[in-house]
């Protein structure tokens, strides 16, 4: 079985909003959730805050330069997804690369 790595990335906290919400009229289906992306005139520049040196979403750090990222360092996106309960983190399923 190839090696596979998780990676959870920082996502800029305001970039996201989550909604939940309950259809009464067709309960059979449950509750819908969905996240409202929130536009952004320009993306705020990072400061350190303790814990992340940088953020996805923040100025310098667009999701394509963290995919570009992953890529020249040989890993292939398998997944990517974000937990709806935790929208401020972005998750990705890597996988080695083997150069022939």
């Amino acid at each position: 079985m190839p090696c596979r790595t998780i990676c959870a990335q920082p996502r800029y906290r305001h970039d996201a909003v989550s909604e939940v919400i309950r259809l009464h009229p067709i309960a059979a289906y449950g509750t819908v959730r969905f996240a409202i992306p929130k536009p952004s005139l320009r993306p705020q520049k990072h400061v350190f805050d303790g814990e992340h040196f940088w953020e996805i979403g923040k100025l310098g750090y667009p999701l394509k330069k963290v995919l570009a990222d992953f890529s020249a360092c040989h890993l292939a996106l398998e997944k990517m997804y974000r937990v709806q309960e935790n929208p401020y983190h972005h998750f990705f399923i890597l996988k080695p690369v083997r150069n022939r």
